[in-house]
């Protein structure tokens, strides 16, 4: 990323009693203007008298892909004063991107390990940290869990896209309080195309969720998906579980089907973190709270729903879902839906969603549901 300077110098094979001036243009390679490095049309070049060289400065532009090296040329025409015998310069524009590609070849799914790790393209020394970009694709669908802390891994990276083509789940292992890996930063941009984000399961206690930073902008594709449904609260606890009592649809923002005493909701309204409650036999929805500096895309799914039992009975209360971002565009849902329950059983209250856009008004097509589980007795 950022900018530099690729300096072309011309050089005369004597010197001249008078200044030598000359004409000069970029031409597209392999790099491309404006993406690559800024045109030069018709630009004037000189050089005086008893001198034999001068510089001419392109910038060129850094990006956040993944390439190989690329090049352009500078070509010098319409001399003065001498004639030109080599006028083409070629500038080969290098890839020092640190890019990592997750290979799993480790074997025990875990970001802190770096054999399971390539960096462009020979095996990894170290790990990958907030200067580096992070890269999932067919390489290798197995799972990923970035356990930041261990062995040294960072709580963050500079950039990750995810390929639709990888297949497997991200582990984000944040977890709730003051202190540990509380927050996973992604200092520019988020691609999620495929695979999916979730975060640990939770037991009895607010323990993990998924709580992400984005310096740049964060694009969820048609295949990817956020699903932390049922990795809230275990059956019967959470502020609103019903405990040891049976047959009851787990609480959260809204309340469970029940046929016992009334059951409490909770949680911020303006801006929810907190886990679904379980049911008497199914989990609670997980949560999940994203903070976005630039323009969120939502074309695919970020779910927190509550969980539903095997064989189906009762089911558990929606999650949380917060997304502070600049913008919203796409076409995707947010859905902090109660699991659904089985027939003649109760089922779980939908959890508490929440979306603040700090520049703009428009929140596109995206879908947002935060209903009561279906079931004969659904939840609110």
């Amino acid at each position: 990323s950022g900018t530099t300077d690729a300096v072309f110098t011309v050089t005369m094979n004597k010197t001249s009693a008078g200044a030598v001036t000359f004409a000069y243009d970029t031409q597209d390679g392999t790099a491309a203007a404006p993406g690559d490095y800024a045109a030069i049309v018709n630009g004037a070049g000189a050089i005086a008298a008893g001198q034999t060289q001068t510089n001419i400065a392109i910038q060129v532009n850094g990006d956040l892909g993944i390439e190989g090296n690329e090049t352009f040329r500078l070509v010098l025409s319409s001399p003065s004063n001498a004639e030109i015998l080599i006028g083409t310069g070629t500038c080969t524009v290098a890839n020092d991107d640190y890019v990592f590609v997750w290979t799993g070849l480790g074997g025990n799914g875990l970001a802190s390990s770096t054999n399971n790790w390539r960096w462009n393209g020979s095996a990894a020394t170290r790990l990958p940290d907030t200067n580096d970009e992070v890269w999932l694709d067919a390489t290798s669908p197995s799972d990923l869990t970035w356990n930041s802390g261990v062995s040294g891994l960072a709580d963050g990276v500079f950039a990750w896209t995810q390929a639709s083509s990888y297949s497997g789940t991200v582990t984000i292992a944040t977890v709730y309080g003051p202190s540990g890996f509380t927050n996973f930063t992604v200092v520019s941009n988020l691609v999620i195309n495929g695979g999916v984000w979730t975060h640990s399961p939770n037991l009895t206690a607010e323990s993990n969720r998924l709580r992400v930073t984005v310096g740049g902008s964060f694009a969820l594709g048609p295949s990817g998906r956020i699903d932390v449904a049922g990795m809230g609260y275990d059956p019967g606890k959470g502020p609103g579980g019903p405990g040891a009592v049976n047959g009851i649809g787990g609480c959260h923002g809204g309340r469970g089907a029940n046929w016992a005493a009334p059951m409490v909701t909770y949680g911020s309204i303006e801006e929810p973190a907190s886990l679904g409650s379980g049911s008497s036999h199914a989990d609670g929805g997980g949560a999940v709270y994203f903070v976005v500096a630039g323009q969120a895309t939502i074309d695919g799914a970020i779910g927190a729903k509550g969980g539903e039992s095997s064989p189906l009975y009762t089911s558990g209360a929606g999650g949380s879902i917060f997304l502070k971002t600049a913008t919203l565009a796409g076409s995707g849902t947010l859905d902090v839906s109660g699991g659904a329950a089985a027939a003649n059983w109760n089922a779980g209250g939908g959890g508490r969603l929440g979306v603040v856009l700090t520049s703009g008004s428009d929140f596109g097509s995206v879908t947002m549901l935060a209903r009561g589980g279906s079931g004969a007795w659904p939840g609110a």
